[in-house]
């Protein structure tokens, strides 16, 4: 779980009480505000190769070509049965009182990718595109799940890049049809209609992590995932 990488950032991390400007503070720094309407939020936690790497336990210049050899050789994930975010759902909500979705990777039954979230109303997102009738929003993920996703891959990809750096599997949930991580910090349930997104049910385990990835963290990634075809032609 997401979460579970603070302690290991502590020396490197801001905390803040409630939400403010981000931009004031360090490119370099973890920010967490510790009190956003009942929830922490974190951001720019994977703002640096050195973080990256610290938290899949190899050195950053091995990220590309690890991140190659895992594009080529899938692997089926771990099956959770009862995954932390079960701990809370609801269908009471409003999407409107969430400032953005930054960070959420859409789950679809063949792939998951990365998508601008514009919220449009209570249970509504629009969506930069899809072709998809079911999709479902993860947010709260660690690397190995997040360059697959930048990249458009599978949870197979990601279960493969989890083994080949931390000798273990990505654990999938499957949640009425879709194959989710299991140990995401908050899950949405989808149904796409054209551009449009309905949220059915948010799903988040106790004392949830919100994530923030800020535009040079995702440019950050999405390097990474570029480098990787460059690594395997050396």
């Amino acid at each position: 779980m997401l979460s579970s990488y603070l302690s290991f950032f502590e020396d490197e991390t801001v905390k803040i009480k409630f939400f403010g400007d981000i931009k004031k503070y360090p490119k370099s720094k973890v920010i967490l505000f510790e009190n956003v309407k009942g929830f922490r939020v974190v951001a720019n936690i994977w703002g640096t190769r050195e973080r990256i790497a610290r938290a899949m336990k190899i050195n950053e210049k091995e990220i590309p070509e690890v991140f190659s050899k895992a594009m080529e050789n899938p692997m089926e994930c771990e099956e959770v049965k009862n995954p932390p975010f079960l701990e809370n759902v609801t269908k009471n909500f409003d999407l409107r009182n969430i400032a953005e979705i930054s960070s959420g990777v859409a789950v679809s039954k063949e792939r998951m990718f990365f998508s601008d979230f514009k919220i449009i109303g209570k249970k509504r997102l629009k969506l930069s595109f899809t072709d998809e009738k079911r999709i479902d929003i993860a947010i709260g993920l660690c690397p190995s799940i997040l360059l697959p996703s930048i990249a458009e891959c599978s949870l197979k990809i990601a279960s493969s890049l989890r083994y080949l750096t931390l000798k273990e599997r990505v654990y999938e949930y499957n949640l009425n049809g879709i194959k989710v991580p299991g140990y995401a910090e908050v899950i949405m349930e989808g149904i796409a209609e054209e551009k449009i997104l309905k949220i059915k049910k948010i799903y988040y385990k106790n004392d949830p992590l919100f994530q923030i990835i800020l535009p040079e963290e995702y440019d950050l990634l999405k390097d990474i995932t570029r480098d990787a075809p460059k690594s395997l032609n050396k």
